[in-house]
């Protein structure tokens, strides 16, 4: 699993590249279930983002979260 990671200047959400998780099955799970909630059908973020985080395999859904 990637996340894809931002950080605010001023009052909008800004890329600031992706991460590996380096997470256990169980807490990448967990960590799902508590993502597919935030679940958006648009980029939160202020500029194009042309990188996509990854998923466990066979798992489409995206998630981001907002302040």
């Amino acid at each position: 699993m990637t996340l894809l990671v931002g950080q605010y200047e001023g009052e909008r959400l800004r890329h600031a590249g992706k991460v590996g998780t380096g997470y256990d099955t169980r807490t990448l799970r967990d960590l799902r279930e508590r993502l597919d909630g935030l679940e958006r059908d648009r980029s939160p973020f202020a500029d194009e983002v042309r990188e996509r985080a990854r998923t466990a395999p066979g798992d489409r859904s995206r998630a981001a979260a907002g302040r």
